[in-house]
C-alpha cells in the first residue's frame, strides 16, 4: 500500500492552516461520511465521534506499521 507512493500518507496527516476553510471542509466532509457509514450502530452523537477517531486511529497504526515494513508474517495470495 504505502510502497506505491511513499510519503503519501505522512502528507495526508500533517496539520494545516486551521483557517484554511477549504481544508476545514474537507475534513469535516470525511467525519461526515464515516458518521453515515456508522449510523447502522445507531450510536449516539458522543459515541459515534469516539468511533471515527477509533477508527482513525486504526487505520494510522496499520500504514505505520506498514511503512515500516514490520508486517513480516508471510501470507498465502
Amino acid at each position: 500500500m504505502c510502497s506505491r507512493a511513499p510519503g503519501l500518507y505522512d502528507a495526508s496527516t500533517r496539520f494545516p492552516d486551521a483557517n484554511n476553510s477549504d481544508v476545514k471542509q474537507a475534513q469535516e466532509s470525511i467525519v461526515q461520511l464515516v458518521l453515515r457509514v456508522l449510523e447502522t450502530f445507531h450510536l449516539q452523537d458522543e459515541m459515534a465521534i469516539h468511533m471515527v477517531r477509533g477508527l482513525r486511529s486504526i487505520l494510522h497504526g496499520y500504514t505505520s506499521i506498514e511503512q515500516l515494513g514490520a508486517f513480516g508474517m508471510a501470507l498465502n495470495k
